[in-house]
Formats: C-alpha cells, sequence, structure tokens
C-alpha cells in the first residue's frame, strides 16, 4: 500500500514539474490570429497585407535566411541544442560512449589537422572513382554508401492515391551544401567556387 501510495504521488507531480520547465511556448497557437491583420490596408487594394500585414512587419527575414518562422527557427534550435550535447561530451564525457563522441567532435574540429593531411584520406575512394571502366562498374560505385549518384530515386506516396506508392526520378544535390558557400567572401569560399 505504501509504495503504491508513493508511486501516485510521484506520478502526480510530474506533469507540474513538466509545466515548470515548459514554461510559455515560443509560438503562439495555431489558428486564425487576428493581431497578425493590418487594418490600415483595405482588403480590396491588398488583400495579402491585410491578412498578415502586422506579422510581416513584426517578423522581418533575417539577413541569413531566406524565410521566417518555425520551419527556419527549428532547425536551428536543434543544431544549437545537439551542438551543446557534443561539446559537453567533448568538454566533460561522463560515459565511454560520451568520451568518443567527444573525441570525434575534437577531431572534426582541428582544421590544422584535417587541412595538414590534404588530399591523402580521400585518396582511396578517388582510386575506386577512377578504376570505373564500365556502366556496370560505375551503377556498382554509386551503389555503395558514401558514393551519390547524380540522379535521385525516392519511394513515395501517389499524390492522387495516398493507398500507393510511387517512384520519384529526380537531380540529386549537384550544388554547394549550403546558402553560405555561394554568397561569402575570402579565400576559402572563392577557391571553392573557382573550383
Amino acid at each position: 500500500m505504501r509504495r503504491t501510495v508513493l508511486l501516485a504521488l510521484a506520478l502526480t507531480s510530474v506533469p507540474a514539474v513538466l509545466a515548470a520547465q515548459i514554461g510559455k511556448p515560443h509560438y503562439e497557437p495555431w489558428g486564425l490570429e487576428l493581431k497578425n491583420m493590418d487594418r490600415s490596408v483595405k482588403p480590396g487594394d491588398d488583400f495579402y497585407a491585410f491578412a498578415v500585414g502586422t506579422w510581416l512587419r513584426d517578423h522581418p527575414i533575417p539577413a541569413d535566411k531566406a524565410g521566417a518562422g518555425y520551419n527556419y527557427d527549428l532547425p536551428d534550435e536543434i543544431e544549437t541544442q545537439v551542438r551543446r550535447i557534443v561539446e559537453d561530451a567533448a568538454d566533460t564525457p561522463t560515459t565511454p560512449t560520451a568520451k568518443k563522441v567527444g573525441d570525434f567532435y575534437a577531431a572534426w574540429m582541428d582544421e590544422q589537422a584535417i587541412e595538414g593531411r590534404g588530399l591523402t584520406p580521400l585518396k582511396p575512394r578517388l582510386a575506386r572513382i577512377d578504376a570505373v571502366r564500365t556502366r556496370l562498374q560505375l551503377i556498382q560505385l554509386m551503389m555503395r554508401p558514401g558514393y551519390p549518384s547524380p540522379v535521385n530515386i525516392v519511394i513515395s506516396n501517389d499524390a492522387d492515391d495516398p493507398t500507393r506508392y510511387m517512384v520519384d526520378a529526380g537531380q540529386a544535390r549537384l550544388g554547394l551544401p549550403t546558402r553560405d558557400y555561394y554568397l561569402l567572401t575570402g579565400e576559402k569560399y572563392d577557391a571553392i567556387r573557382r573550383a
């Protein structure tokens, strides 16, 4: 009986603890939010500005982003949280796995050592690419992890019939990894664009 009472007390305290940790939501509840409207604009002149003009004014697109909103903020928040976890593992590892993560991160951040090795770590992979002589060898190589194909093939839901699947084929990512590679200047980025 005593265990049951203790368990019940412990379980009833969980929501209070979680509520204290969560605090105010970062985003307002979903739905029609009248305060986002700009009533100084006549709906007949510019309905979009009328409907969301105040929100657009109060939420400018940051210079380093292509847009604004939760779908842009969440990846940044997740990256910050993951970075904090990894850096904590590097600074004060508490388990053997955390030590491995920390060591991996420290090696990844050691740009001087990476640059010092040059292309040496890539030579075996480049040799495999150079050894391709036939179409079959090329297909077999592109099937291996880490050797992407210029064609991206994905199985997805059929938009016309959600009970079926379809094969989507398209161009794989052939560009540079992020917009920074196109926009930032300096020897590093200029050299990458020239290549």
